[in-house]
């Protein structure tokens, strides 16, 4: 990982003269466009039929409901879909229907909702990545 001082500049004056340039905090930059869109383009529909099975029945209820409410923040579902994802009252359903949802919205749409699981479950995440040619 290669960091970029994103901070200002101090000028330190030691005695020792052990350190005499301070710059702080360190930040990631923001990822290039054409990485995004690379990242962006990995849910392709190919790859998305391959997760499908294993999100329906490997998500867990909170990440599905942590991932409804970060969907609709970033306006990728609408409060209708919402409420038919909540709907049902199997696990796997609710899962099936947001999944779904999102796939029809396209990849940017798919990105968003990875991402998301990313974040809210690694360990789903990665499992879901197993097998899926990167």
């Amino acid at each position: 990982m290669n960091l970029q001082a994103g901070g200002p500049l101090f000028i330190i004056e030691s005695p020792q003269g052990s350190v005499n340039q301070l710059q702080l905090p360190h930040c990631q930059p923001e990822p290039r466009i054409e990485e995004q869109e690379r990242q962006q383009s990995f849910f392709s529909a190919q790859n998305l039929r391959e997760i499908r099975p294993k999100f329906i029945e490997n998500v867990s209820d909170p990440t599905l409901k942590k991932l409804l409410l970060k969907l609709r923040q970033c306006e990728v579902i609408t409060s209708n879909e919402e409420e038919k994802v909540r709907a049902p009252e199997l696990k796997s359903e609710r899962a099936r229907i947001l999944f779904d949802t999102v796939k029809n919205k396209g990849e940017k749409a798919s990105s968003i909702l990875m991402k998301s699981l990313q974040e809210e479950d690694e360990f789903c995440f990665d499992n879901l990545m197993l097998g899926i040619d990167q």
